[in-house]
């Protein structure tokens, strides 16, 4: 199953407008709804009323790949998300309530090759077989604590730390928990005095194997910029562009007017444009469309930095 999560994040920004993941801010988080959302994706990737009628997405050939790694492990072509062969013993479909207490309607149903692929995720994470693309792609702290089941010896419990028992009993958390919590807490102080100093930059992007792989595309995975004089509590959408401005119908103007919108933003306020910017080619933002208004778009790169700062 290693080739379906090393396809996954070597196309991740093609792969997060997909909406595989459950939840904004955690695009490159494996939960068991993720992994449901890809599997199914994949098999139905091709089960259209008619053929297309418009170009295909960047998202579709590594979809169909991840199809043809799905087979291998039994999935039935179609829809239905069975599985045939050695493995069916091990695909259990079954209902995943979520988080708790949130109700059906956030239940998910997750199918046979959903489960397969899931629990060989967990076997290989314990095993210590899987490549660092997927070690590295993953970024949820959560996430990061399956993929170091190997090094800590089994699943996260509260005896082993969780957040939980860290707070009500002082346990420890382990380093995949800790690390994280500590580096949004430090940047949280920061961006609270006010006003950053000169020659503070940052950093957004992908390190390790998934950089190296990017740049053997030619594609872009890290992002520098300079945060100078940065204020936090000062960044507002609303100095770029009015939240009352309606979303532009026609296609060329709408293209037209995000370019001016975007160029006034680098100029006014450049760190909300960068913060856009590399989140963008990360694939992890939203364009103008007849919809989604330019206010909408720019509101996503400020919720970003307004969680740092929260």
């Amino acid at each position: 199953a290693l080739p379906i999560w090393e396809t996954f994040f070597r196309h991740f920004e093609d792969m997060v407008p997909q909406n595989i993941t459950e939840r904004a801010g955690r695009a490159a988080a494996l939960t068991t709804v993720a992994t449901n959302n890809l599997t199914n994706k994949a098999m139905r990737i091709d089960a259209l009323a008619q053929e297309r009628t418009t170009e295909e997405g960047p998202h579709v050939q590594p979809l169909r790949d991840i199809r043809k790694e799905l087979e291998k492990l039994g999935a039935v072509a179609g829809l239905s998300g069975t599985v045939e062969g050695p493995l069916k013993p091990f695909a259990c479909a079954h209902t995943y309530k979520g988080h708790v207490g949130t109700g059906p309607a956030n239940d998910t149903k997750v199918t046979e090759i959903g489960s397969l692929v899931r629990k060989f995720l967990i076997i290989g994470s314990y095993l210590g077989e899987l490549s660092e693309i997927v070690e590295d792609g993953v970024d949820c702290s959560f996430g990061k604590r399956t993929m170091a089941l190997k090094k800590r010896k089994g699943l996260a419990s509260a005896a082993a730390g969780n957040f939980r028992s860290n707070a009500q009993d002082g346990v420890p958390l382990p380093p995949e928990l800790k690390g994280p919590r500590d580096l949004r807490f430090a940047i949280a102080d920061f961006l609270r005095k006010g006003a950053l100093r000169k020659g503070t930059f940052c950093v957004i992007g992908k390190m390790g194997k998934l950089l190296e792989a990017a740049a053997a595309q030619g594609k872009d995975k890290i992002f520098f910029f300079d945060m100078s004089d940065f204020d936090a509590s000062k960044c507002k959408v609303s100095d770029i562009v009015a939240s009352s401005k309606k979303a532009i119908q026609d296609k060329a103007r709408r293209e037209a007017s995000w370019k001016d919108t975007l160029a006034t933003c680098k100029v006014k306020a450049p760190v909300l444009y960068s913060v856009y910017y590399a989140l963008d080619q990360l694939g992890m933002m939203k364009k103008p469309n007849s919809r989604v208004t330019e206010y909408d778009c720019l509101k996503g790169a400020w919720s970003v930095i307004d969680l740092w700062h929260t």
